[in-house]
């Protein structure tokens, strides 16, 4: 008896050594988590003469000049340019979706395990530590540490599941991440901007348009500059 408790109680411990070292060797297998943080390709600002769209506490301003229509739901308020092809997805802050999922857990007692003291502190960080997550990190000495790495690539996965490239961006007391690129007509692009309170602004723009009219960096890179409280000028 004596003999099969610890072969099962060896049996455990290695197979929590290195079940995460395993699971990441899984993951490698997926692109989405072989896509790091680049610089802008343009960080030039396009002049901006269209509408000011305003929800949840903050506006920003767009390049597209017509009334758009706005419909707000639970969490989202949608916004479309009809003329121009173009809409935008403003997310509130404060609403708990499956993107905050990591925020919940690292603020979470029984998490602490799961991510490093940095991570908990900031949800920059554990954005920007997500994303720059690799699995080539990963080493079979480091149990713990490879838990954590596990769970980071897996927010990876999650975040990158709709978008090729990832750029890392600041403007003003804003920073954050910038999914996708407009140099393909028919884009859409994801903002995951946070404030100096670390406050979480997220905005999807895309747009349909696929002549001059379509979206460029330079206009991007406005939209972020410009974005201001709700009734700021």
């Amino acid at each position: 008896m004596m003999v099969s408790w610890m072969l099962y109680t060896a049996g455990r411990f290695v197979y929590g050594f290195y079940a995460p070292l395993q699971l990441i060797q899984y993951q490698s297998q997926e692109p989405a988590v072989w896509v790091f943080p680049t610089p802008l390709p343009d960080r030039s600002q396009a002049p901006l003469v269209g509408t000011r769209v305003e929800a949840y506490g903050y506006s920003i301003q767009t390049p597209w000049n017509e009334q758009p229509k706005s419909k707000p739901h639970k969490s989202i308020t949608l916004v479309t340019f009809s003329q121009n092809k173009a809409g935008m997805m403003l997310f509130d802050p404060g609403e708990d979706t499956s993107e905050n999922l990591p925020v919940k857990m690292a603020s979470d007692p029984d998490a602490k395990k799961l991510f490093s003291d940095r991570d908990r502190g900031s949800f920059y960080q554990l954005t920007a530590d997500e994303l720059a997550a690799n699995p080539n990190e990963a080493k079979w000495w480091t149990p713990r540490k490879n838990v954590q790495l596990f769970m980071l690539l897996s927010f990876k996965e999650l975040q990158m599941i709709n978008f090729k490239s990832v750029h890392k961006i600041e403007a003003g007391e804003l920073r954050g991440f910038q999914f996708g690129d407009p140099a393909k007509p028919r884009s859409r692009i994801m903002f995951k901007l946070f404030d100096s309170n670390d406050r979480q602004i997220r905005i999807q723009v895309s747009s349909d348009a696929d002549d001059a009219s379509a979206l460029t960096q330079a206009q991007l890179n406005a939209m972020v500059a410009s974005i201001r409280p709700a009734g700021k000028k």
